[in-house]
C-alpha cells in the first residue's frame, strides 16, 4: 500500500504547483475575508504524527502520509484545518503545496497555573520558538494558544492572571506574524470569559454536554446564544465537534456508542444547525481515529477518545486509514454551505440567499411547495441574492435548496423552514431573577421566572429548566414543568450552590410553533464570581450587538452609543474594577454624551449597562490609560 501511495505522490508534485502566496486576513460582518473574499471554514481537526503505533509529539517527519492526507481532506471539500499542536517548519513547507488554510494550535497546558512566572514565562518560550518559523508561512491564518482551559483551573489562577496570559501570547503573535488574529478553542463551559480578549471566537461544542447545549437551548440556538455573546462583527468558529463509534457507551448522540449511521446523522445535524446558528465555520472532530489517546499508541481501545475519526485505521501498519460512511455525507453537505436563510429565523418579505460553494455545484435551485421559485447558474464559489415575497400577515416557508453538478445531477438537497412576515411579531419571553443577594454566603440560588406568552405562536406543553454549575464537564441539573398557554406565567426554584462552584447558569425555554414553523424561546442568566460577567440569552440579547462603546482605551472620557433602531431608553451604567468592586455609576445617560473617567485610576475596568432597570447582557471590557 505504501509503494502505490509513494508513486502516486511523487506524480503529484511533479504536476502541483507552489499554492501558498501571502494572504490579507480580515475580520468583519462575523466572518474570516481572505484577500477581500468572504471565507467560510469548511474544517476539520487534524493531528499530525497520530497514525497507529505513532505519539503525536514524538514523530517523525513522514510526507507520504501527509500528502496522502491533505489530498484525501480537499477531496473531501475541506478548505481548512486545525490542529492542537504546531506543524513543524518542514511539515509546513509540504503544506504549502496545497490550497488548504491552517488554524494552526499552539499548545499551553490549560490546567497549569497560569499565575506561576515560571509557567508564563515557559509559554512565552513556547510561543516564541514557534513564531520564529510558522511567521513565514501565510497558509496559517490564525491561532490557538490554549483548548478548553477549565472555570476550576482559570479561578485557582485568578481571572486577572490568565487574561494577562492570554493577552501576552496574543500581543507576541500579533508582533511576529502581523495580521494573524488569535483566540483560544473555549468550550461550552467557558461562556463566562469576556470574548472582547480575544480577535474571534472560538468553542468546541458538543451535542450531548453539558445541559445548556443538550436540553435547554439545542445545538442549534446554543450556536446562536455564542454568537450573540461575541463582539460585534466578529466571527465564531466551532472548534470541535462530532461522535464516538466506539464499541461501548451510550450511544445515540451520545459520548461514545455511536453506531456508523448515527455518527452520519448526528454530525451532519450538527453541522446544519452550526451554520443556522450564525458560525462562520467549524472543525469536525476529527480526521481519524487517535490510538493514543487512552494511553497505548499500539491498541485501538475501548475508550470514547480514541474513536471520533471519519477516517478508520484497520490495523497497527495501517498509515493511510479508510474512510468510514460519514465522510461521503459530509462531502455532499459542504458542496454547497447555506448560510441563509437560517432555519428557524423570522425574516420581513425580503429574504437573503447566502450560499458558499464549491467547484462541483453548477447550479442552484430553491423551491417553495414543489414549484421552482429561484434558479441560479454558479459563476463562482460565493453566491449572494433575494428573495422577495409579499405576504400580507405570517407566512410558514420551507424552501427546498438543490444543488446540481454540469451533468445535471443533484449533489446537495437542504431544507430552511423560515417564518416571513409582513407585519411587526411578537415573540413569547421569559424573564429570570435572582431573588436573594446572598447566593454566594448561603449557598442557596433562589430564582423566579416570569413567561409571557404572544397571540402569534402556540407555545409547546412543556416548560424546560436547568441549573448549571460550570465545573470541569459536568453535565448540570434539567427540570421539567407543564406550561399553562393561557396568560402570565409565574414559577419560582431554588437550587443548592456547591463551595466549589464559581460560576452557574440558570434558565428556562419553551418552543413555538406557526403551522410548521417552529421556534425555541430561551432565556439564561450566567453569574460568575471570578470575574465581573453577568450574561444571558432573553429578548435584550439582540440589542447588545447595536451598543458601542467608545473610544477604548480611554483617557478621560467614554461614549455609549446607540446603533439600532430609534427609540431605545437612555442607559444606565455600572463601572466595575478588576477586582469586581463598583467604582463608578451613572443613570439615564444620554447616548453619546461623554462620560468622565478622570477620577479613575489607569487600569481594567468594566462596564455593565441596564435599559429600563433591567440588566442587559452586555459587559465590555473598558481600558483607562
Amino acid at each position: 500500500m505504501e509503494q502505490h501511495y509513494l508513486s502516486k505522490l511523487i506524480l503529484f508534485a511533479l504536476l502541483f504547483p507552489l499554492i501558498c502566496r501571502s494572504q490579507d486576513i480580515e475580520l468583519k460582518n462575523n466572518f474570516f475575508y481572505l484577500d477581500g473574499q468572504k471565507f467560510f471554514m469548511k474544517g476539520i481537526g487534524y493531528e499530525v504524527g497520530a497514525t497507529p503505533g505513532e505519539l503525536p509529539w514524538a514523530r517523525t517527519f513522514n510526507p507520504q502520509v501527509l500528502h496522502a492526507d491533505m489530498q484525501r481532506i480537499l477531496a473531501g471539500g475541506f478548505n481548512t484545518i486545525r490542529t492542537w499542536a504546531p506543524f513543524t517548519d518542514q511539515e509546513l513547507n509540504l503544506l504549502e503545496q496545497y490550497d488548504i488554510k491552517i488554524i494552526m494550535g499552539i499548545w499551553i497546558d490549560p490546567h497549569a497555573d497560569f499565575s506561576q512566572p515560571s509557567f508564563v514565562n515557559q509559554a512565552r518560550a513556547i510561543v516564541t520558538d514557534v513564531l520564529s518559523y510558522s511567521k513565514n508561512h501565510d497558509n496559517i491564518i490564525a491561532y490557538l494558544i490554549m483548548n478548553e482551559p477549565l472555570p476550576e483551573t482559570i479561578a485557582a489562577a485568578g481571572y486577572e492572571a490568565t487574561v494577562d496570559l492570554w493577552e501576552e501570547l496574543i500581543g507576541i503573535i500579533h508582533e511576529q506574524h502581523p495580521g494573524r488574529p488569535v483566540s483560544i478553542a473555549n468550550t461550552s463551559n467557558g461562556t463566562y470569559i469576556d470574548p472582547a480578549v480575544f480577535d474571534f471566537s472560538a468553542y468546541n461544542v458538543y451535542i450531548y454536554n453539558p445541559v445548556t447545549v443538550n436540553y435547554l437551548h439545542g445545538y442549534r440556538d446554543f450556536i446562536s446564544y455564542l454568537s450573540n455573546l461575541n463582539v460585534p462583527g466578529r466571527p465564531l468558529a466551532i472548534t470541535e465537534y462530532g461522535l464516538s463509534v466506539s464499541p461501548s457507551g451510550p450511544g445515540g448522540w451520545g459520548y461514545g456508542g455511536n453506531s456508523l449511521q448515527q455518527q452520519l446523522e448526528g454530525d451532519l445535524y450538527m453541522y446544519k444547525a452550526l451554520v443556522d446558528g450564525g458560525a462562520a465555520g467549524s472543525f469536525m472532530f476529527n480526521y481519524s481515529d487517535g490510538w493514543w489517546k487512552a494511553g497505548n499508541e499500539f491498541a485501538h481501545d475501548n475508550n470514547p477518545e480514541e474513536w471520533f475519526g471519519l477516517v478508520e485505521y484497520s490495523s497497527l501498519s495501517d498509515h493511510f486509514g479508510q474512510e468510514r460512511p460519514v465522510w461521503a455525507a459530509v462531502k455532499a453537505f459542504q458542496s454547497a454551505i447555506i448560510t441563509q436563510p437560517r432555519s428557524s429565523e423570522i425574516y420581513g418579505e425580503r429574504v437573503p440567499v447566502e450560499i458558499f460553494l464549491n467547484d462541483t455545484i453548477d447550479r442552484v435551485e430553491i423551491l417553495l411547495d414543489d414549484e421552482l421559485l429561484y434558479e441560479q447558474l454558479a459563476t463562482g464559489s460565493y453566491l449572494q441574492d433575494t428573495l422577495e415575497f409579499a405576504v400580507p400577515d405570517l407566512f410558514d416557508a420551507t424552501l427546498v435548496f438543490k444543488g446540481f453538478d454540469a451533468s445535471g445531477n443533484l449533489v446537495k438537497s437542504e431544507e430552511k423552514n423560515i417564518l416571513i412576515t409582513g407585519r411587526e411579531v411578537a415573540l413569547p419571553s421569559i424573564e429570570i431573577n435572582i431573588t436573594n443577594d446572598n447566593f454566594w454566603q448561603s449557598g442557596s440560588v433562589e430564582v423566579n421566572y416570569h413567561i409571557e406568552h404572544s397571540p402569534d405562536f402556540t407555545p409547546g406543553a412543556d416548560l424546560d429548566y436547568i441549573f448549571y454549575p460550570h465545573v470541569g464537564f459536568n453535565y448540570g441539573q434539567r427540570f421539567e414543568r407543564p406550561l399553562p398557554t393561557e396568560g402570565p406565567v409565574d414559577f419560582a426554584t431554588q437550587h443548592y450552590l456547591a463551595p466549589n462552584v464559581n460560576i452557574f447558569t440558570v434558565g428556562a425555554a419553551f418552543d413555538i410553533t406557526y403551522n410548521s414553523f417552529r421556534k425555541r424561546i430561551v432565556n439564561q442568566l450566567t453569574l460568575s464570581r471570578i470575574n465581573t460577567l453577568v450574561n444571558g440569552a432573553g429578548p435584550h440579547w439582540g440589542m447588545t450587538s447595536a451598543i458601542r462603546v467608545a473610544p477604548n482605551p480611554a483617557g478621560e472620557h467614554f461614549t455609549m452609543t446607540w446603533d439600532g433602531p430609534p427609540g431605545v431608553a437612555n442607559p444606565d451604567y455600572t463601572l466595575y474594577d478588576a477586582r469586581g468592586v463598583a467604582v463608578q455609576e451613572g443613570n439615564r445617560v444620554a447616548w453619546g454624551r461623554p462620560v468622565s473617567i478622570h477620577s479613575l485610576e489607569p487600569g481594567i475596568y468594566y462596564i455593565r449597562i441596564n435599559l429600563e432597570g433591567k440588566p442587559l447582557p452586555f459587559v465590555q471590557r473598558l481600558v483607562k490609560y
